[in-house]
């Protein structure tokens, strides 16, 4: 089929048409959002550590990591909900999530195997900025949210004859969260979302005991055994996540 000069210049003017306009759409602004999330958690500061390549240094002699929780990875799901302050000029919005963070590390030595696990059930109340000034297929945003986490584990150590178990006594802490990500509107009513957040969960409640037969404590708080001091641990870490958005009230 021949195409003209002139027709080809028409149908691509079209073409550059519809991509603007395409690429102008905006939706309406939600009243309510959920979000259903999940991903890594990378766990820092006092947090990450190594057992040993040996299992003397497991625990302790020689071990660098030894005022740390000996966890090396994690993973994160949760739900949010966030709804603008101002209906007008929905870029503020007030934020809440409840999430769960998992860390673990195992490992095997010649003797014995050895699995840690440390999670963290939190509630998140906080704000949220986005940038678009209307609501945009593409939306990104920045918020900080203050949150309250108990804190629990487990410690399995199995030998070839017997096992032993150890488990944490719950902790309760508060502390803060800041982050962002970008929301892709596909739909006036569903979405997908993508983001990062810098957690710091034990800012305030610290405290330290003395382990209790097979109870052990979070321990986070400056203390001196043995003529020892052993600083304070701070519960530190990244959480990557994806997820799906759920448009409400528009």
């Amino acid at each position: 089929m021949n195409i003209s000069k002139g027709n080809g210049k028409i149908l691509m003017y079209r073409f550059l048409i519809l991509g603007v306009l395409f690429s102008a759409v905006t939706f309406a602004q939600p009243k309510a959002t959920i979000q259903f999330f999940g991903g890594y958690t990378l766990p820092l500061a006092d947090m990450k550590g190594n057992f040993g390549a040996y299992q003397s240094n497991f625990a302790g002699n020689g071990n660098p990591d030894t005022n740390t929780y000996f966890l090396s990875y994690g993973i994160n799901y949760g739900i949010s909900f966030k709804k603008p302050l101002f209906i007008k000029n929905g870029n503020f919005n007030v934020t809440a999530s409840v999430m769960f963070n998992a860390f673990g590390q195992s490992k095997d030595y010649d003797s014995v195997s050895v699995k840690l696990r440390q999670n963290l059930l939190s509630l998140a109340l906080g704000a949220e900025w986005e940038f678009s000034p209307k609501r945009g297929k593409i939306d990104p945003f920045v918020g900080i949210d203050l949150i309250g986490s108990v804190v629990n584990g487990s410690l399995t150590e199995t030998y070839p004859a017997t096992t032993l178990s150890l488990s944490m006594k719950g902790a309760f802490r508060l502390g803060f969260m800041i982050g962002g990500g970008v929301d892709f509107m596909l739909h006036q009513s569903v979405g997908f979302v993508v983001g990062a957040r810098y957690a710091f969960a034990n800012v305030i409640g610290k405290d330290y005991s003395s382990d209790i037969g097979t109870t052990y404590f979070l321990g986070d708080a400056q203390h001196t055994i043995n003529g020892a001091v052993y600083p304070a641990k701070n519960i530190r870490f990244v959480q990557f996540y994806g997820g799906v958005s759920f448009y409400f009230g528009k």
